[in-house]
C-alpha cells in the first residue's frame, strides 16, 4: 500500500507513514488471534497470528506516488527511445496531477485514462500501480484478479521487483482461486534478490509458519533481519518479538527493544505496543511507566486492540497517567467493539463492577454469554462470579447465588478450574455464600496453584498469615 499524503510505499499494518509522518488510510484489520487472559499481567502487543501478519490486498497499490516517480521505474523495452520515456512521464505526472486536483479540476476518471496510456507505453511502475487498482476494485474498476495479474507479469517482465511481489501475493493468498506457494516463494524470491525488503518479509512468513517451504525459524529470522535492514517496520517487529522469544536466534531483550524501536519509530502499530511493553515490564530497557503509556496510546491510536487492552487497564489503575475509569471504559468498549477477546471481558466487568460506567449485571451477563456462545465456556466462571455477588435485596438472590456456586464447584471439582477452586477458596475463607472454613479455604487455594492459577499464590500466602483483606475478582 501507499501513504495518502506523499503517495510513498507503506508496509503492512503500517498506520503513520514513514516518509512524510501523515497517517494512512487502512481497512479495517480482521484480527482472529486469541487471546489468553492473564488479568493485570501485560502480554506483549503483538500479533504473531498467520492469519493477521498480513491481509489479503492490503500491500497492493492504492494510489499513484508523486511526480516523477514513474521516471525511475523500469520499462518493457530495452530500445525504448528517451522520447517515449519522456512522454510516458509526462502523462503518468499529468494523471497525477487530475487525480489530486493539483493544478487542475479533480477527476480520478481521465487520470485512470493518463495512467493506461503511460502502462501502454512500458511503464512498468504504472502498470503495477494500475494493477494494483484492479486487485482492490478501486476508482470505479471491478475487481479482476487475472487482468491484475497481467499487468503485474507485464511489469515483471521488465525486472521490476514490486510486481514480482504482487504476483507472489496473487498465489500466495489464492486471489485466482487456489493457493499455489510453490508459484508464490519463486515470486517472492525474485523479488527479493532484487532487493525488495517485503518479498523478504514474505519469505520470512513463510518460514515461520511452513507455507511453501519446511517451517525453520532460523531461516525466517535470517529473512526477517534482511528485511528489517531495509527498513521494513513489519519484519523490524517481528524480528523484535524473534529476538524477545528466542524464535530461531539466541533470546536478547536489548536487541528486541531496538527492533521494537525502530518499527514503532516508523508508525507500526504492533511494533509500538510492543514496544510500550518492553517499557512496562523492563524489557532491554529501564521500566517506565510513562512511556509505556505513551506508546500503548500511540498503538492503541493505530488500531491496535491489545493495546487498547492494555492503555484501559492503566486508564483505571492510574499507571503511568491520571487514573480515569471512564477513559479506561472508552478503551474496553472500543476493543470489543474490534472484535477484541480480552476486551469483552474487561468491558463485562466494567458492567459487573460499576467501573467508568454506571453498574449493569444484565450488560455484563449478556457479555458473557456472548463469549460462551463463540465456544469460551470457561465463561461460566465469570458468570458465577457475578452470581455470587447479586445484589442480596434483588428477589432472585437465592437463585442466582446458588447457580454460581453450582457452576464454581462443577468447573473446579469436575474440569479441574484454577480459577474455580481459587474462587470457592475465597468463599470458604470470609463465609460469603457457605460457612466459614479456613482449612477448606487453604486447601483450594493450594489446588489452584497446582492447577496453574498463579493469583491464588497471593490468596494462599494472605490465608497464610491471616490477613484477610478485600479482595478483587480479576477478570
Amino acid at each position: 500500500m501507499f501513504c495518502t499524503n506523499c503517495g510513498k510505499e507503506i508496509e503492512n499494518h503500517h498506520r503513520f507513514c514513514k516518509h512524510c509522518g501523515s497517517k494512512a488510510v487502512l481497512e479495517k484489520e480482521d484480527n482472529k488471534a486469541e487471546q489468553e487472559h492473564k488479568d493485570e499481567i501485560e502480554a506483549p502487543a503483538n500479533v504473531r497470528d498467520e492469519n493477521t501478519l498480513n491481509e489479503e490486498n492490503q500491500d497492493v497499490a492504492e494510489k499513484p506516488r508523486s511526480r516523477d516517480d514513474e521516471a525511475s521505474s523500469p520499462h518493457n523495452n530495452d530500445k525504448v527511445s528517451e522520447e517515449i520515456i519522456k512522454k510516458r512521464t509526462e502523462l503518468y505526472n499529468l494523471g497525477v496531477d487530475y487525480f489530486h486536483g493539483d493544478g487542475v479540476e479533480k477527476n480520478e476518471e481521465k487520470a485512470l485514462e493518463l495512467f493506461f496510456q503511460a502502462a501502454e507505453m512500458g511503464s512498468a511502475y504504472v502498470q503495477t500501480l494500475l494493477g494494483g487498482f484492479y486487485a482492490r476494485g478501486s476508482y470505479g474498476l471491478v475487481v479482476d484478479f487475472n487482468e491484475a495479474v497481467r499487468l503485474f507479469q507485464k511489469a515483471a517482465d521488465a525486472d521490476y521487483s514490486d510486481a514480482f511481489y504482487e504476483l507472489g501475493r496473487i498465489y500466495y493468498y489464492g486471489m485466482l482461486g487456489e493457493v499455489d506457494y510453490g508459484k508464490a516463494i519463486s515470486y517472492f524470491n525474485s523479488a527479493a534478490e532484487k532487493g525488495n525488503a517485503s518479498a523478504m518479509r514474505m519469505l520470512a512468513e513463510s518460514y515461520d509458519f511452513g507455507k511453501g517451504v519446511e517451517k525453520d525459524e532460523i531461516k525466517a529470522t535470517v529473512w526477517y533481519k534482511r528485511a528489517a535492514e531495509l527498513g521494513d517496520a513489519s519484519a523490524q517487529n517481528n524480528l523484535g518479538n524473534n529476538y524477545l522469544e528466542g524464535n530461531g536466534v539466541k533470546k536478547n531483550d536489548e536487541e528486541a527493544f531496538r527492533w521494537f524501536l525502530e518499527s514503532a519509530k516508523q508508525g507500526d502499530a504492533y511494533g509500538q505496543g510492543n514496544l510500550a511493553y518492553c517499557y512496562a515490564e523492563g524489557i532491554g530497557t529501564e521500566k517506565d511507566e510513562n512511556k509505556a503509556f505513551n506508546w500503548f496510546k500511540a498503538s492503541a491510536e493505530n488500531g491496535n486492540t491489545i493495546a487498547m487492552v492494555s492503555l484501559g487497564k492503566r486508564y483505571e489503575h492510574g499507571w503511568g497517567c491520571d487514573k480515569d475509569q471512564e477513559k479506561a471504559f472508552e478503551q474496553y468498549q472500543l476493543a470489543y467493539e474490534n472484535s477484541d477477546a480480552e476486551g469483552l471481558l474487561k468491558l463485562a466487568h466494567c458492567y459487573a463492577e460499576g467501573i467508568g460506567v454506571k453498574r449493569n449485571i444484565a450488560m455484563a451477563e449478556s457479555l458473557y454469554f456472548e463469549d460462551i456462545e463463540n465456544g469460551n465456556t470457561e465463561r461460566y466462571v465469570d458468570l458465577a462470579h457475578i452470581y455470587i455477588g447479586w445484589d442480596i435485596d434483588h428477589p432472585d438472590w437465592n437463585e442466582k447465588t446458588d447457580e454460581g456456586m453450582r457452576i464454581l464447584e462443577e468447573f473446579a471439582y469436575e474440569k479441574n478450574n484454577g480459577k474455580a477452586y481459587w474462587m470457592l477458596g475465597i468463599q470458604h475463607e470470609l463465609g460469603m455464600c457457605v460457612k466459614k472454613d479456613y482449612n477448606k479455604a487453604g486447601q483450594l487455594y493450594q489446588k489452584a496453584i497446582d492447577s496453574g492459577f498463579g493469583y491464588a499464590k497471593e490468596s494462599l500466602k494472605k490465608y497464610k498469615k491471616d490477613i484477610f483483606g478485600e479482595y478483587t475478582f480479576l477478570v
